[in-house]
């Protein structure tokens, strides 16, 4: 039977004295209050009676999102509104924290395997809104993230290893639930409960303390599987990665760079019903602040883009990119990204036309050939510096009066003739 309260009147023995009732009234609620706090004291909770159930795969995806993760996202605040929409488990500073701990030999065993490039991983925040934005832009059938006007940053193999640092091989990633497997792996890890371990559980077997061992490698592998390349929801890990890490020589011939593509397009065909983002966020949102074109940041274009770009470059591109409403895109993208919007025809009849019109004279195909080469160059220069000019005015114009803007633009306008 569950605790008795009163209604009407819920206070101390001591406050009942001074509520005015009568001196019956005053010993029911006495009589009441003795009656909550003696039943209360003999509950017991019930969740002790409560089986501990062994979670089928499918429950790996249905755990909440812990405050150590919730420490891992860029943004003005930790409580994200509609977080659950925003972000997942792929958080960055995870690998990050054991790379930064690895010894000398257990850094030659990830390099021997083609996965030193995450050794030097430096982004370790997820900003939510962008990875959302991200995720919508990319269309799963092109295999691309698509802009519209401002232009499509192609999603490839070679991306993908340029800017994660992991290999590229000829061999799919197997990426399924094998027993064979997953006895040897629980076996490895000590569990003999069936029940399987915890992303922070082999966060502790990458200790520096821990052998450069074969096992050490697949422990890498599962954990950087788990935590960045197709994170889990959950707080267990998915034991379809196991097979893929029996054979560890064999690690470094997998493609896992087309391993971090399909699983971007299984979510991207999936968003529509389900809340989370399993994909590889950390690639999708350096590959993005990597291709945009400003001249704020001075960023080296060699090296694995993961250990070049910092939270802080990130987060200052990002701020930079925002509009007033908050939305993604101000900047334009890398030209080598942009839909050419050209003032000038492209194409080569209407330059022939051009050229013959104001060349004088019979003038072979060779002729024609070299002609168009110069006009389709002079005109890129020109339509480069007067977007340059542009950006320029409307940056230095904010303020001036109209007298001051015309002196501005002669000016400037006189510089680029010269």
């Amino acid at each position: 039977m569950f605790p008795v309260e009163s209604t009407k009147l819920f206070c101390t023995p001591k406050s009942v004295i001074n509520t005015g009732h009568s001196k019956l009234t005053r010993m029911k609620h006495m009589l009441k209050y003795k009656v909550t706090i003696t039943e209360g004291e003999h509950m017991e909770p019930l969740q002790e009676h409560i089986d501990h159930l062994e979670m089928e795969p499918s429950a790996y995806e249905d755990a909440p999102l812990a405050d150590d993760d919730l420490a891992d996202v860029q943004g003005p605040s930790k409580k994200i509104k509609n977080q659950k929409n925003l972000f997942n488990r792929s958080s960055p500073m995870k690998i990050v924290r054991v790379c930064k701990a690895m010894t000398n030999e257990q850094r030659i065993v990830i390099r021997n395997a083609y996965f030193g490039g995450m050794l030097g991983m430096k982004v370790s925040k997820l900003i939510p809104e962008l990875c959302r934005f991200l995720m919508g832009c990319f269309n799963p059938k092109t295999c691309e993230l698509d802009f519209g006007d401002r232009g499509k940053i192609p999603i490839t193999i070679e991306s993908v290893v340029r800017v994660m640092g992991v290999p590229g091989g000829g061999s799919p990633v197997p990426y399924h639930l094998d027993v064979n497997s997953t006895c040897l792996i629980l076996e490895m890890f000590g569990i003999h409960n069936g029940k399987q371990p915890t992303v922070a559980f082999i966060e502790k077997l990458l200790g520096p303390t821990y052998p450069a061992s074969p096992d050490y490698l697949r422990k890498f592998i599962i954990y950087s599987v788990s935590s960045t390349f197709t994170p889990n929801t959950g707080t267990l890990v998915s034991p379809r990665c196991y097979p893929s890490v029996i054979n560890t020589d064999a690690i470094r011939h997998l493609n896992w760079a087309r391993f971090i593509i399909d699983v971007i397009i299984q979510t991207a065909n999936a968003k529509d019903t389900k809340n989370w983002f399993k994909a590889c966020m950390t690639y999708l949102m350096v590959l993005y602040v990597d291709s945009l074109d400003t001249d704020a940041l001075k960023v080296p274009e060699n090296g694995t883009r993961i250990c070049i770009w910092t939270n802080k470059m990130v987060r200052c591109v990002i701020d930079l990119d925002t509009n007033s409403d908050g939305s993604f895109g101000k900047l334009p993208l890398n030209q080598r990204y942009r839909i050419r919007l050209s003032l000038f025809s492209a194409e080569p009849f209407d330059i022939d036309m051009f050229i013959k019109r104001h060349v004088v004279g019979d003038h072979s195909d060779e002729d024609l050939v070299q002609y168009r080469t110069a006009v389709i160059e002079m005109c890129n220069i020109f339509e480069d510096g007067l977007a340059k000019f542009l950006r320029l005015s409307n940056k230095e114009n904010k303020g001036l009066i109209p007298e001051q803007k015309e002196n501005f633009m002669e000016q400037h306008l006189q510089q680029d003739v010269q």
